[in-house]
């Protein structure tokens, strides 16, 4: 009698201590790390070279995509920051612990070139998410004409998680809580016919690489976005567009109203 009433109890403290009842950053639900209800809005300070200027995003409306309700992403101007730029007139959701974009972001590296791509459901955000985690991943070809020559793109967009911060002190000196790294990461190799010959004008190259910090209760508090691109020698003067190009630009937050 006296072994089963201690195996009794060995069992309800073994079954108690692994209750999901422990709550963690890693249990959190995605809408914890952007929270989409609706009239909340977050407003940035974009730095582009030492120039600042500002967007601003908010939660519009509602509106349902196959039976299922996404939130409305808008701005009262076009946003100049590449995370804002992505979000600005698309549609979130909140799947679990993740969030899903569906719509057009804009994914130009060079002004007028980039890729004209529809996304659905493509995860910009996982909260329990591992180090180096592929969180979404999308590949393609894109045909299209610039300044008279016939151009092909091979494209790969990524989504790759990289981990969690107790803290993050962004490179203007503010400092958050409970912070999520997420790397948007795009890839492309550019062709092209130089007569009948095809040619290739950009080697595959990473020309986006965006590292937006989720910050529970709050929202993306910082992206940093990186172009960069090197095309093959002598070409960029056939199509007019530089050669190589480099351009860092950060979104820092700067007003914000969750609920």
């Amino acid at each position: 009698m006296k072994n089963t009433f201690f195996l009794t109890i060995l069992l309800s403290a073994f079954l108690f201590s692994c209750s999901p009842g422990d709550s963690s950053a890693n249990n959190s639900s995605a809408a914890d790390y952007f929270p989409l209800k609706l009239s909340n809005y977050w407003t940035y300070n974009v730095d582009k070279a030492g120039t600042i200027d500002h967007d601003s995003i908010f939660v519009a409306k509602d509106t349902t995509i196959n039976t299922f309700v996404y939130k409305k992403i808008e701005s009262k101007i076009a946003p100049i920051g590449f995370m804002s730029n992505s979000l600005n007139n698309n549609e979130l959701r909140i799947d679990g612990n993740k969030i899903l974009l569906t719509g057009k972001p804009n994914l130009n590296f060079v002004t007028n070139i980039g890729i004209n791509l529809s996304l659905s459901d493509f995860v910009i955000f996982k909260s329990g998410a591992s180090a180096n985690e592929i969180l979404s991943s999308v590949s393609g070809t894109i045909d299209q004409v610039y300044n008279s020559y016939p151009i092909t793109i091979n494209y790969t967009l990524k989504s790759v998680a990289q981990g969690d911060l107790a803290t993050y002190t962004s490179p203007n000196n503010a400092t958050f809580n409970n912070v999520k790294a997420v790397n948007t990461i795009l890839n492309i190799k550019v062709t092209t016919l130089l007569g009948p010959l095809p040619i290739t004008v950009l080697e595959p190259q990473d020309v986006i690489v965006s590292t937006q910090y989720f910050a529970k209760n709050i929202g993306v508090v910082h992206a940093n976005t990186v172009y960069n691109y090197n095309l093959s020698t002598g070409l960029g003067s056939n199509l007019g567009i530089p050669e190589n190009g480099n351009q860092i630009i950060n979104e820092f937050i700067d007003t914000y109203k969750v609920n």
